[in-house]
């Protein structure tokens, strides 16, 4: 029995410290990470998506990507052999939109990684060699699966006369060409550069009218463009203003924008998204949903009464438990996460604790999180940063119910002219029959009728 209960003692004493501060291998087998950013031979890149997708896989350990090789505009105007005041009219090729598509989704890169193709469409230079006048003359925009949307001439019948056409009205073009085909559609690195989105008077509802925004663009070499992410909560906070969950809400997204740079920046930073399987309908539906994070490397994920990033939860207003969870490699080190609440920090995770050096581990952390009774649909989402990288999640939604608390009881006592409990006298207790005549008088007559029938059992019973 010693040997018993000593092996009953550690078991216990394991428990208790696994469920306060849980390690454990591996990171979660429903998170896929991909670059949604790539450049390659088929416009400005030096290396062919089948070489991309190739180091994505083997060296970074990712499972998709997003081709995303600039359109006819700036494809042509890079390989440009002809110009005539500065305006290109002549092009060494064209473009090679089926190329890419054949190269990306027509390759078998194995079971484990998928390519989607996309493209990166500006407004600089037109397919006609027209220059695009205004200030947002520099907007890009990630548009996946989407087709060619510049293959054709629409766009410079509907923007450009001539010579001169209009870049706010070719970037209404882009958005609204990817919208209407079901695709996504990711404003790219938009940092100083938000005033020229403004583009109501072409009909473009921002952001209604796009997927979401890249919060972090490994090109720049900038790390997280704050820019970006401010613009990002003042739409959030857009859609947390009504009374009513948001059916749609912009998501954020990273990818490295890779174009002749050291093979060490693909994939950072990278895109992490939770998904069932891997599959294309599953890595779209993930990123329009938002359940989703930027990283360069740590994965951090958390839930709020089992609700997930894009998740939507039912919760009442007060202390919430936010339960975290941070996965790493050991490349990139651990420190503490920020929690956000409406875009406005509101609490600490600490992993302070976390030692994540060797094989991958991770760790959970539980930590209270206020939520005022103010409005009725607020958000969370959770930022971590140091020195060597960043972890951005999307957010999860709560619809916030108050909490409802009853008042004391008063207590109850005896109305003895009404015969019946009233609240706000003093308390029921035993004295409050002492004296009542007719209590006393059935309580004796009950004692009476006992005594009775006990004394013609005995006898009975002696008689027998």
């Amino acid at each position: 029995m010693g040997l018993h209960r000593a092996i009953f003692v550690v078991c216990a004493v394991v428990m208790l410290i696994a469920g306060a501060y849980a390690i454990q291998p591996g990171y979660p087998t429903n998170w896929y990470s991909g670059d949604t950013h790539m450049h390659s031979s088929h416009s400005d890149g030096t290396r062919s998506i089948s070489t991309l997708a190739a180091y994505l896989r083997d060296t970074k350990k990712a499972d998709w990507m997003f081709s995303t090789d600039h359109t006819p505009m700036v494809n042509k105007y890079l390989k440009c052999t002809k110009t005539w005041h500065g305006v290109c009219y002549s092009w060494a090729q064209a473009w090679e939109w089926n190329d890419i598509v054949q190269e990306c989704e027509g390759t078998s890169f194995g079971p484990n990684f998928i390519c989607i193709a996309g493209a990166e469409e500006s407004n600089a230079m037109t397919e006609v060699g027209s220059i695009a006048r205004g200030n947002s003359a520099q907007n890009h925009f990630l548009g996946i699966n989407v087709g060619c949307i510049d293959c054709g001439i629409n766009r410079v019948a509907e923007c450009c006369s001539g010579l001169e056409c209009s870049a706010g009205c070719i970037s209404a073009y882009h958005i609204r060409e990817t919208k209407n085909a079901g695709g996504v559609g990711i404003i790219a690195h938009p940092s100083g550069s938000w005033q020229y989105w403004d583009l109501t008077g072409r009909g473009i509802n921002l952001p209604d009218d796009i997927t979401g925004i890249e919060v972090w663009n490994g090109g720049a070499g900038l790390g997280v463009d704050e820019g970006a992410v401010a613009k990002w909560v003042e739409y959030l906070n857009q859609k947390a203003s009504g009374t009513t969950m948001p059916a749609k809400f912009p998501v954020i997204t990273g990818g490295s924008d890779i174009h002749w740079e050291d093979a060490s920046q693909i994939g950072t930073p990278r895109t992490y998204c939770r998904m069932a399987s891997l599959s294309k309908a599953n890595v779209l539906d993930a990123i329009k949903m938002g359940r989703c994070e930027v990283s360069n490397g740590n994965l951090i994920t958390f839930s709020i009464n089992n609700a997930e990033m894009g998740d939507k939860a039912n919760i009442y207003s007060g202390s919430n438990t936010v339960l975290v969870k941070a996965y790493s490699d050991g490349a990139v080190q651990l420190s503490d996460a920020a929690i956000y609440l409406n875009g406005v920090q509101a609490g600490t995770v600490s992993f302070a604790n976390c030692t994540m050096n060797g094989s991958t581990r991770s760790c959970v952390q539980a930590v209270s999180l206020n939520v005022p009774k103010a409005d009725p649909v607020q958000y969370v989402f959770i930022r971590m940063d140091n020195s060597q990288g960043h972890v951005l999640t999307n957010p999860v939604w709560l619809n916030v119910t108050d909490r409802i608390v009853l008042p004391p009881r008063p207590p109850v006592v005896v109305d003895r002219s009404a015969s019946k409990p009233v609240a706000g006298k003093a308390p029921l207790s035993l004295d409050a029959f002492i004296g009542d005549p007719s209590i006393v008088a059935l309580a004796v007559g009950l004692a009476m009728l006992l005594t009775m029938a006990v004394m013609a059992l005995r006898f009975m019973s002696r008689k027998e």
